[in-house]
């Protein structure tokens, strides 16, 4: 059936040229549109990492009958530390943390930096990873699971000398499997450098003020191994590497340096306004006073809305292009059904059942297909060899993203190739050979 379609496409080949260009260029755009939703598709699906369920961000602001200049960092610590432990003693609340706004899901704010492994600025690898500053807490509120070892101990809260690493999404830190790690060690062992400051030998200026300007100092033990995070739904998994926060860093409290509290499910119905309700006074503490508690859910929300709104618009201009081909396959294949009355009559009268007229119809359609499928994908992969697909995140294989564009226009087609096949088909012979 399928040579025999071949043998009608060269048969009509004038008029089988424009349908070809056209599926060519759509098959080629909408290779780029099913890649790009594929992956966004697939990177929001995954598991995030963390768990916002019941968790809220308490907002604080300075007070307009305080003059901020009598407050100097040691009270404003104090009064950090004596807003976090009266939260953390309400009843509706579970666990409490803080963290820096690089650090908190669905946050702005965000710090990177390169480390090296082998402790030479030109002969060692660079590795980037995303610095996060946390209270041991943190963990707990967020629901962050441990592959291996533990959180920070107040101790190590103190001395500031462990971290706590997240692999990137190969489940890998460096080159090797991050539970293989020789690094990661357990208290009272004898630590590891998980990385080493490069040496200032032969480098240029440039290079090492480029180097100071982004270096991760990281020749800290590592305390714990944390399961693969992402900063939101549409982000990839990244190399994490998280310190301990010490409350001194409670001076902040207005807004770099947030508190996050997990509620009590049984408590969580209206908790924003049951606790403003009791603790507005309570909290108010030094220059500070409580003034919103945001679910971060709503975060979830105002930071996926720019993803949410150009994943709207690839799917409008998907849904564009499929339905204008499925209008141009049935008028165009409407159109050849009538103008071949006479070989579907005489296929007819010969023999040649319904179901196998549409068949032999609805097999060009997928022929055609095939065909403008090949120099479809030429033209795709190269343009994807000049860098546009990595700039709109995709990295699905070519193979994925052919299957996915050739079953999309294989539905599409045969949809606009049904119903002309089914009426030509429907044609009684007398009155198609009449006809011709």
């Amino acid at each position: 059936m399928l040579k025999h379609s071949f043998k009608m496409i060269w048969a009509e080949r004038k008029s089988n040229t424009w349908i070809l260009i056209e599926l060519i260029i759509v098959f080629s755009i909408l290779w780029f549109c099913s890649g790009f939703v594929y992956e966004k598709s697939k990177t929001y699906f995954e598991p995030i990492g963390f768990d916002i369920d019941h968790v809220y961000l308490l907002e604080f602001s300075y007070r307009k009958d305080i003059n901020r200049n009598d407050y100097n960092s040691e009270k404003l610590a104090d009064a950090g530390i004596t807003i976090f432990e009266r939260t953390k003693k309400n009843p509706m609340i579970e666990t409490a943390c803080y963290c820096r706004s690089n650090a908190y899901p669905y946050s702005g704010s965000y710090s990177t930096g390169n480390f090296y492994k082998n402790g030479n600025l030109r002969d060692s690898i660079s590795y980037t990873a995303s610095k996060r500053d946390v209270s041991p807490e943190f963990f707990d509120v967020f629901k962050i699971k441990f592959q291996k070892g533990r959180t920070f101990d107040s101790n190590e809260v103190v001395a500031g000398d462990y971290v706590i690493v997240s692999p990137d999404r190969n489940n890998k830190f460096y080159d090797e499997s991050i539970l293989s790690m020789e690094y990661l060690i357990s208290k009272g062992e004898n630590p590891n450098a998980t990385g080493k400051r490069p040496s200032k030998k032969p480098v240029t200026d440039e290079e090492w003020e480029y180097f100071n300007t982004f270096y991760i100092d990281i020749k800290e033990p590592v305390a714990g191994i944390v399961n693969k995070m992402k900063r939101s739904d549409y982000e990839n998994y990244e190399r994490i590497l998280f310190w301990p926060l010490q409350k001194s860093y409670l001076t902040h409290l207005q807004g770099q340096t947030p508190i996050s509290v997990r509620v009590k499910p049984d408590a969580d119905k209206d908790f924003p306004a049951k606790f403003k309700r009791e603790m507005k006074e309570q909290l108010k503490a030094g220059p500070y006073e409580l003034v919103g508690v945001k679910p971060y859910k709503d975060l979830r929300s105002d930071f996926n809305r720019e993803d949410n709104e150009t994943m709207q618009i690839a799917l409008a201009i998907v849904s564009f292009l499929l339905i204008n081909v499925f209008l141009g396959i049935l008028g165009t294949f409407r159109f050849r059904a009538n103008a071949r009355r006479g070989e579907i009559g005489l296929r007819c009268a010969v023999g040649s059942s319904k179901r196998k007229i549409q068949y032999l119809l609805l097999g060009e359609t997928f022929a055609l297909l095939l065909i403008a499928s090949i120099p479809g994908t030429i033209i795709a992969i190269n343009i994807q060899l000049t860098g546009v697909a990595s700039q709109l995140g995709i990295r699905a294989s070519n193979w994925i993203v052919y299957a996915i564009t050739f079953l999309t226009m294989l539905i599409i087609v045969w949809l606009g190739t049904w119903y002309p096949a089914k009426k030509g088909s429907d044609i009684q012979p007398a009155e198609a050979l009449h006809y011709e």
